[in-house]
């Protein structure tokens, strides 16, 4: 007797989704929620918000110039790869 061999079984091709475009956040809008958000503990004013957010950005582009990576935990890894 002849035995068949089962027939070869094809997936069919599965068009992969794009992710969703990342939300992006203007450093305005960056200031804004730092002044929300201190501002439920204790008075801050947007200048003040504004200055704080400029200092966290400085000193990070300070450390990457300096060939630090920098790690923000639950946020994201930052380096320069040249």
């Amino acid at each position: 007797t002849i035995t068949s061999l089962p027939a070869k079984t094809i997936a069919p091709k599965v068009k992969k989704q794009p992710l969703p475009k990342p939300k992006t956040i203007t450093r305005i809008e960056l200031t804004q929620e730092v002044a929300k958000a201190i501002g439920q503990y204790m008075e801050i004013t947007n200048r003040d918000a504004e200055e704080i957010v400029s200092e966290i950005i400085n000193s990070m582009i300070n450390a990457l110039k300096s060939g630090d990576e920098i790690e923000v935990r639950k946020f994201g890894s930052f380096d320069l790869s040249c």
